[in-house]
């Protein structure tokens, strides 16, 4: 049940940058709810200390990227269906925002999958 690696990719990560931590995240294999199973390479740049930062300002929304991954035997439909549904759901919220989901179909090699 932890986060998505995309999510330390996109969000943890340039936070923790600006904090002068700097790493790299290779994603050899995504991993699926439940069996998972994922193997992701992190290298992490030694710091001797934490540069302080001011973060009180929430900022504006001016964009919403995300992507809808299936794998394995699952029809890439399911992908489309998921990515319509966020768009659907977050324009009831914010209408005028440009916002791509992406649907993706992750190819079964790189990919460790649920089994029945």
């Amino acid at each position: 049940m932890a986060p998505q690696i995309d999510y330390t990719v996109k969000v943890f990560k340039p936070i923790m940058e600006k904090f002068g931590v700097h790493f790299d995240c290779d994603i050899r294999m995504r991993g699926y709810y439940p069996k998972g199973g994922g193997e992701v390479v992190v290298t992490v740049n030694p710091v001797k200390e934490l540069q302080p930062v001011i973060m009180t300002e929430r900022g504006n929304i001016t964009k919403i990227y995300g992507r809808a991954f299936v794998a394995g035997v699952l029809p890439f439909k399911l992908a489309k269906d998921m990515s319509t549904a966020a768009v659907r759901t977050i324009r009831k919220e914010i209408k005028e925002l440009y916002i791509n989901i992406q649907p993706l179909q992750e190819k079964e090699k790189p990919a460790a999958m649920a089994t029945a």
